[in-house]
């Protein structure tokens, strides 16, 4: 959601108290500025889905319809984890031509505030003198681009001798420098900068940097803003506080918990999207109670309760009825359940794995004579008189008391079975609050929901917390069973680095196979004047022989790569190569996506992605097609091992980086872009397999 839209283009968002709090936080200090005082800072809490992104999306939006033109407003992403990667976005999105007049009206006031007097002004750690022949270059249109490149860190030593400009200077103090400059500027000449910082927890839990060291860091960067007069609002964990230490924390003017949606959110919710979409004041086809149940199933977590408006609706029209609870359960498995489940297990596999433990998979207990079966069995003193063990079973939703006294028979089988034994209940769905407690009761930790990329670290956690339990019990040598846990990591590390070469050769191959079969279908080709004639279409969309429900699993993944599909459009635009004229701006535009920092990652991303998936497809389609022709000759097991190679190498690509594309208008996908977007291609494989055995 970087990409901030406005107008009737904005996303709608239910007014709830957070919301209401953070409007009028940010009206007051628009209200009160005055030029030269100090700005502010606002913490917003929540946790996965909560709407943290759009909360700042919707503070954004409110500055520029309420307050504009007076107000810039800038989106910034702590993905890269640096403050250095911070700032110089940050100095990207305002651009060099904005900071160029703001000197010049400054100047213009005073003949005495050349930039040597301002500089005095500001609390810079960069050799002024070095940061004042940057400015005097700003001040000459012919030469603000070369002083920009420096600012930025894109001018090596040698070019950077060349124009006079200061080599050696530590990138990182230079780059919040120029931050702190440009914020002084705005504060300085009547207008009103507020500035979104998303996820940042990424800075300060860096691992790269000591406590103390991003502590001041982070000091430096609130400083760099509010000195200004800048407004600051970040978001972060609910845990985020805690990360801190009391200097930081006592540098927000305000912190706020988003709270979950309650039925009559939801109902609001539901009622605004049909008015927009259809101009119809309805709630049909679902209803204030089916709104009230939603709240329950999904925790009211936003994130959760619009993927289950959006799966339910399609439903209830396909099925021309009202959305009733049983829908909701149906809509649940079919959705959410069945795809999670393959996912959670292999990553509860890939963890455990990197862990160094010794488990076993799709375990077998005998207790009361029958076996019980758990979906992992972590050994511990294995092969020793005195068996011991950790237990992972994993679940689809949680709705029904029903299901947790399944889960407490199995659990006391498992006790009984093997005495000291730890078990950890991972919730691959949705589990309703008010089952939460008793869920917690029967177990020693709380369960784990699966949710990406939370899961990784609670899972680890859990694990390592029983394994102490566990050596606690039977009074094993935590030495010697942490040496073997490193035998094992190491061990595995081997396999995974030769399971990742023989896996990108396989995807190699079929990548060649998809394009030696295009190239088939389609002959020689007319001449390359003619194939140019017009831009690309979106990718996905061709004949094909999978049956549609399977078609559509892929199309919503190709289609969440269309910005790739723009940027082909640009291009040819850029190059005349399109019926429209070309425009001499588009060149200019194509030049700063592909700078350093900006889109060049996610472009590479997208257009590896792309390939992987087509190759995907054209190996199932080619399995459809050996099935229909000769029964029998595509075994189940086959589609197993495409499906796997796939979500393997999706694993292995940057796919965070896709997020960032919504920095750059009209290349941001809404569906890629959606925080936890990256799911519609991290574990395709999964689903496409379930699909296939669902409808094919």
């Amino acid at each position: 959601m970087a990409s901030i839209p406005t107008g009737e283009h904005a996303a709608i968002t239910v007014p709830t108290a957070a919301v209401r709090d953070i409007s009028a936080y940010l009206t007051d200090h628009l209200a009160g500025a005055r030029a030269g005082a100090p700005g502010t800072t606002l913490a917003i809490l929540g946790g996965a889905g909560y709407g943290k992104t759009h909360a700042l999306a919707h503070l954004l939006t409110r500055a520029r319809q309420e307050h504009r033109p007076g107000v810039q407003a800038v989106y910034l992403d702590a993905r890269a984890a640096t403050f250095t990667a911070v700032c110089r976005s940050f100095l990207t999105q305002i651009g060099p031509g904005d900071v160029r007049r703001r000197l010049h009206t400054l100047v213009g006031a005073d003949p005495q505030a050349g930039p040597e007097t301002l500089l005095r002004r500001i609390a810079v750690t960069t050799d002024r003198s070095a940061l004042a022949v940057a400015l005097a270059m700003l001040l000459r249109p012919e030469r603000e681009a070369v002083a920009w490149s420096w600012w930025a860190g894109e001018l090596s030593s040698a070019e950077a001798a060349e124009h006079g400009l200061p080599t050696g200077t530590d990138p990182q103090a230079l780059a919040m420098d120029a931050a702190s400059l440009v914020a002084w500027l705005y504060g300085h000449s009547g207008d009103h900068l507020v500035v979104a910082l998303d996820d940042v927890d990424r800075l300060l839990t860096a691992s790269n940097r000591a406590a103390e060291t991003t502590a001041e860091l982070w000091a430096q960067l609130v400083e760099s803003f509010t000195a200004g007069g800048a407004f600051l609002a970040v978001t972060g964990p609910p845990e985020l506080l805690a990360q801190m230490d009391e200097r930081s924390r006592q540098r927000f003017g305000l912190t706020l918990s988003l709270p979950p949606l309650h039925g009559a959110d939801i109902a609001w919710f539901i009622q605004q999207s049909q008015h927009r979409a259809l101009g119809l004041d309805t709630l049909a086809p679902f209803t204030p109670e089916v709104a009230a149940y939603l709240a329950d199933v999904t925790g009211g977590v936003p994130r959760r309760v619009i993927r289950m408006c959006f799966h339910l609706y399609r439903t209830a029209v396909r099925a021309g009825t009202r959305v009733d609870y049983a829908m909701v359960r149906s809509v649940l498995h079919e959705h959410f359940d069945g795809p999670a489940v393959p996912s959670a297990q292999a990553a509860v596999a890939r963890l455990l794995g990197e862990g160094g433990h010794d488990y076993h998979r799709c375990y077998l207990i005998p207790a009361n004579g029958v076996a019980t079966p758990v979906d992992f069995w972590v050994s511990f003193l294995d092969g020793t008189e005195r068996a011991a063990g950790c237990a992972v079973l994993i679940t689809e939703s949680v709705l029904k008391p029903e299901a947790v006294d399944d889960l407490a028979r199995r659990l006391a089988d498992i006790r009984l079975a093997v005495p000291d034994s730890e078990a950890i209940l991972v919730v691959a769905g949705h589990l309703a609050p008010e089952l939460a407690a008793p869920l917690a009761a029967l177990l020693a930790t709380d369960p784990i929901l699966f949710e990406p990329p939370a899961f990784a670290e609670e899972f680890a956690e859990a694990v390592t917390s029983a394994i102490r339990r566990l050596e606690r019990s039977v009074g094993a040598d935590a030495g010697t069973a942490a040496v073997d846990r490193l035998h094992r990591q190491q061990a595995h590390l081997q396999r995974m680095m030769q399971q990742m070469t023989d896996q990108l050769d396989t995807v190699h191959t079929l990548v060649d196979t998809e394009l030696s079969l295009v190239q088939r279908a389609v002959g020689p080709g007319p001449a390359a004047s003619t194939v140019m004639a017009g831009p690309p279409g979106p990718p996905g969309l061709r004949p094909s022989l999978l049956p549609t429900r399977v078609q559509e699993v892929f199309l919503d993944a190709l289609d969440a790569l269309s910005g790739l599909w723009r940027f082909d459009v640009l291009l040819g635009q850029t190059f005349g190569s399109t019926p429209a004229p070309a425009d001499p701006r588009d060149a200019g535009v194509v030049h700063w996506l592909l700078r350093p920092g900006n889109a060049a990652p996610a472009l590479a991303t997208s257009a590896l992605l792309q390939r992987l998936i087509e190759a995907f497809r054209t190996a199932v389609e080619e399995w459809y097609r050996r099935r229909a022709e000769h029964p029998g000759s595509a075994p189940e097991r086959e589609l197993d091992r495409i499906c796997g190679v796939y979500d393997t190498a999706a694993g292995l690509l940057p796919l965070f980086e896709l997020g960032s594309l919504t920095a750059f208008g009209a290349l941001a996908s809404p569906a890629a872009a959606e925080p936890g977007g990256r799911g519609l291609f991290d574990g395709l494989g999964a689903r496409v397999n379930q699909a296939v055995r669902a409808y094919g």
